[in-house]
């Protein structure tokens, strides 16, 4: 069995700076029907962005990328945030 060695010992959570880090927000438009997409938010600044912010640029997110046309009118209020085994984790809810 083939040993890889071209993988780096640092962390995925601290290889990237803080201020230009990657989230990934489930929009979750129905809890009822369980209808829900996840939203790759890059370059966001973990220092400076509040959860206001957050919540901004993920409805700003939605508006101009494809394929979120089922989403553009529902009105996103709540966000969660979880912490999942693998990765931290947030949603964003109707």
């Amino acid at each position: 069995m083939a040993t890889y060695t071209d993988f780096s010992d640092v962390h995925t959570n601290l290889a990237r700076p803080k201020n230009s880090a990657i989230l990934t927000v489930r929009v979750i438009k129905s809890f009822q029907y369980r209808t829900e997409r996840s939203l790759v938010l890059k370059d966001i600044n973990l220092e400076t962005t509040t959860v206001g912010q957050l919540k901004d640029i993920s409805r700003q997110a939605i508006q101009i990328q494809s394929g979120w046309k089922p989403y553009r009118n529902v009105e996103l209020g709540k966000l969660l945030t979880g912490k999942n085994s693998h990765k931290n984790d947030c949603a964003v809810t109707a």
